[in-house]
């Protein structure tokens, strides 16, 4: 998906809808698969300036790290910890009812299938994680490789996958 498509989805959600923002945001720039995202729990992250990265439950069940190099991500993470006060449990939580459990797959879908309709994008939510490997073979990178022990990550690059 061209980042023009991308940018124009995300324009598209309303400036109080920091959480749908933040997942969208997650999932174009680290390539994660949304399901890995939905599961993510705030004491997996780990905000630590220049090393920002989350661990998370990755396809199999196998646990990954992933660096969070995005500055605009970060941004936009930190903020939205702090609005919501969020210490433990899932990141991205319902909103229906105040009940506040985990956002569910097919509400994520819901949300995206909006926003998408509304910025006359026709693009599928998994497409996201497609035009982030796609930016990272244009820079001369491998996808979802493992990061070798010690290696850090690169600037302004794409976010690494190692496992934990």
């Amino acid at each position: 998906m061209p980042t023009r498509h991308i940018d124009a989805v995300l324009r598209a959600i309303p400036p109080h809808k920091d959480r749908d923002r933040l997942l969208f945001t997650l999932l174009s720039t680290t390539g994660m698969r949304i399901g890995e995202a939905l599961a993510i729990d705030v004491d997996g992250l780990d905000l630590t300036h220049d090393d920002e990265h989350v661990t998370a439950l990755a396809k199999g069940g196998r646990r990954c790290t992933i660096l969070l190099d995005d500055p605009t991500l970060v941004c936009l993470l930190r903020r939205y910890l702090k609005a919501r006060g969020y210490r433990h449990g899932p990141l991205f939580r319902a909103e229906k009812n105040h009940v506040g459990g985990p956002l569910r797959y097919a509400s994520a879908q819901q949300l995206w299938a909006k926003y998408r309709a509304k910025a006359q994008v026709d693009a599928s939510i998994h497409q996201l994680r497609d035009a982030h490997a796609t930016a990272g073979q244009r820079r001369g990178l491998a996808g979802d490789h493992p990061t070798p022990p010690g290696s850090r990550q690169r600037p302004n690059g794409p976010a690494l996958r190692r496992s934990a």
